[in-house]
């Protein structure tokens, strides 16, 4: 039969050792980065050459990129807090230079409609200082969001300001280099077919007349031009920018020459915070073509991302399935085995949309070695798919209403066996937090049957999304719950195939994704350890490597003779910029001590000799290498050890 991940992986640990599983998170390769309602602003901020990126989030907080070369399309992730920087909610930043000092100032929206006001430290820094929370007194009532311009060329600052009420606010610097605006109009003579509406100013033709990028609600974008060169009227261009919109809704446009061709580039925030990007057409163009729907490889399927995995094609390398706000269902595959890096295969696996909120779950009902795909959705429904049998990365629908189950609303499914009975039961989340249970009819039915309406669970969250595993290998199940306050609930069997369970933590591992949390457990990086993924509100797929915090020691022989050395956890881990690795050796001996990067090559050297027996502690300062997890491997003879160790810098 062919070999499928399914459920999950069997750790089988050394019974001599203590379990203790603590998790890291991995901020990187598109993990831990989802995006809701995204507002990017582009400048080089550290006169590096390189162009940063700021994007305001749904949040409140800030994301910080930064061009990885001169001229290049990627953008690596610097600061995913920039500056701590947190207004509430919609946070929508515009750079420039207010006072004419050398030092950007920045100028922050936010939902209740003032601006928030940051200075930078220093010409170049990258860190800001808070100024105030209510830049000039402004307040447009709702989402603020800031434009600097001058449109009447007069030498002062001219400050366009989108509102949700459809207005585009204007005010202009009282004077050079002052920090006071004063209103000019509360409704500047365009009228977008949209609300929340998003600005940006440039000369698309170059002709000396300012070309207005208006974004909103609707999703597209408006375009209008000045009548006459310093004037504040403008002239409806075209009502919709794109004939064919691929945009979902809340369009913030971004204008910048990325790659320094000539023809501007316009990235666009979204509501669900994926960023298209478009390029002019030809010089002095007003038409756009898209270049991306994913300009920053992020792993963020737009909301409500809930994720599972399996291996599709049976060809060494995970899928991660996700199910989001929109009903459909996202395909990721690694790109090779053990890599953190995925790649996006489809964003609509098998062209079906379920409606809202798909809850997708895997198991194999009939054993034909066919995986079936069951999806709940926001009405309470369950849709079952059956993978085909000529093509794996496709499914068919058998069903829209899977054994006639309709809860009052949600239904997060998740298969296990619990009572041992080799019969799968069906745990399934719905809305008001209850965990109903069924059990599968006869062995290889697609048939259930109702066993309990609420599992006897304490303190259930909304909307809870099960997840069963042994997590300590101790022959109890373990179960673990995600809800709508981003923490996982953490249970366990309180016998051996017994359908209760006991509640052991209200917080497993102290980990919170801030807002509806639905995880999966899956060994990413190939090191035999569980890691954790947790699809979260914004839509992104935050990954918790296993850190296994107990001694690692090298295998004994079948004699039992004594093994030759103890490697430690470095510390502290996380590091930056340094971290003290420690071992022991129970007799003298050649050692070797080997630093290599998460593609297994090599990176530093940090003992190669004889070391006595005793303790040792060595400290490594990874100077030239860039954030990331590494391993640090100790040989001893034919005795060796692996520990990860992370830099984050």
């Amino acid at each position: 039969m062919k070999k499928q991940i399914i459920l999950y992986v069997l750790i089988v640990f050394l019974p001599s050792l203590v379990i203790a599983q603590p998790y890291i998170e991995w901020i990187g390769n598109g993990w831990g980065l989802g995006i809701d309602d995204a507002n990017p602003v582009i400048a080089d901020i550290d006169s590096d050459g390189l162009l940063d990126l700021l994007v305001g989030t749904y949040n409140g907080d800030i994301r910080h990129f930064e061009q990885t070369a001169v001229d290049a399309y990627s953008f690596s992730l610097l600061n995913s807090h920039f500056n701590n920087i947190n207004v509430g909610l919609f946070a929508a930043p515009e750079l420039t230079d207010i006072d004419n000092d050398n030092r950007l100032d920045l100028i922050v929206g936010e939902w209740k409609g003032h601006l928030y006001h940051y200075e930078q430290s220093t010409t170049n820094a990258d860190s800001f200082l808070f100024i105030t929370d209510n830049f000039s007194g402004i307040n447009v009532e709702s989402n603020s969001s800031p434009f600097f311009t001058d449109l009447d060329q007069d030498g002062l600052l001219d400050l366009l300001i989108g509102a949700h009420s459809g207005n585009l606010f204007l005010y202009e610097q009282e004077s050079a280099n002052s920090d006071n605006f004063l209103l000019i109009t509360d409704s500047l003579n365009v009228d977008p077919p949209t609300m929340r509406i998003n600005p940006a100013v440039t000369d698309l033709d170059q002709d000396g007349l300012l070309d207005l990028i208006i974004g909103g609600n609707s999703g597209n974008f408006s375009h209008y031009e000045q009548d006459v060169s310093g004037s504040l009227d403008f002239v409806l261009h075209a009502r919709y920018l794109f004939e064919d919109n691929p945009i979902y809704g809340g369009s913030v446009p971004c204008l910048a020459d990325l790659d320094n061709d000539g023809l501007l580039d316009m990235i666009a925030g979204e509501m669900d915070g994926l960023y298209f990007h478009f390029e002019q057409d030809s010089m002095y163009s007003s038409e756009f073509n898209i270049q991306s729907d994913n300009f920053l490889n992020l792993m963020d399927v737009g909301s409500g991302a809930a994720p599972c995995l399996t291996d599709l094609d049976d060809d060494g390398l995970l899928d991660i399935i996700v199910g989001e706000w929109h009903g459909n269902i996202n395909h990721f595959e690694q790109i090779a085995a053990g890599s953190l890096d995925f790649m996006l295969v489809s964003d609509t696996l098998g062209n079906f949309d379920v409606g809202d909120y798909s809850l997708p779950a895997i198991t194999d009902l009939d054993a034909d070695g066919l995986i079936d795909l069951i999806v709940g959705e926001r009405d309470g429904t369950l849709n079952h798919f059956e993978q085909d049998a000529t093509n794996p990365n496709d499914f068919n629908l058998l069903t829209e209403n899977f054994n006639g189950i309709d809860l009052i609303n949600y239904s997060a499914p998740f298969f296990t066996d619990l009572d041992g009975d080799n019969l799968i039961d069906m745990i399934l989340g719905e809305s008001e937090g209850k965990l109903y249970l069924y059990e599968q009819q006869a062995a290889n039915s697609d048939l259930f049957d109702l066993v309990f309406d609420s599992l006897n669970v304490y303190s259930l969250d909304y909307q809870p999304t099960p997840y069963v595993m042994d997590y300590d290998d101790d022959g109890l199940l373990e179960l673990f719950v995600g809800g709508s306050n981003g923490r996982i609930y953490h249970y366990e069997q309180n016998a051996v195939n017994s359908t209760d369970f006991v509640l052991l933590t209200n917080n497993f591992e102290n980990i919170s994704v801030g807002n509806k949390s639905r995880i999966a457990f899956g060994d990413i990086n190939d090191d035999g350890f569980e890691d954790l993924i947790i699809g979260e509100a914004n839509g992104g797929l935050c990954l918790y490597l296993n850190q296994l915090d107990t001694d690692i020691r090298s295998p004994q022989s079948v004699d039992q003779k004594p093994v030759l050395f103890q490697l430690y956890a470095n510390y502290p881990n996380p590091f930056n910029p340094s971290t003290t690795i420690q071992f022991y050796l129970h007799k003298s001996t050649n050692i070797k001590l080997k630093i290599f990067n998460i593609a297994g090559q090599e990176v530093a050297t940090l003992i190669n000799g004889f070391k006595s027996a005793g303790d040792h502690r060595i400290t490594w300062d990874p100077k030239g290498l860039s954030s990331g997890l590494y391993f640090y491997r100790l040989q001893a003879g034919e005795y060796s050890a692996t520990r990860k160790l992370l830099l984050q810098k």
